[in-house]
């Protein structure tokens, strides 16, 4: 059975939500992660003058540990 270890990634877009978890996607390809799981932490936004600008989201990520 593979080891795991759990990892903390932030996705943030403009766009959207799912852009955002694109973008914790891409960070873990472009980190080489071998990813089995990933979980919904928390969701939030930011605004700027009364308009919403920024859709963020925290994963916990479950890694393969590569030994």
């Amino acid at each position: 059975m593979a080891e795991t270890r759990t990892i903390e990634l932030v996705g943030e877009s403009p766009l959207g939500w799912a852009d955002a978890i694109r973008q914790v996607i891409d960070q873990a390809k472009s980190d080489r992660l071998d990813i089995a799981t990933i979980g919904l932490e928390e969701m939030d936004v930011r605004t700027t003058d009364n308009h919403l600008d920024l859709y963020r989201i925290r994963t916990k990520a479950a890694v393969y540990d590569q030994k």
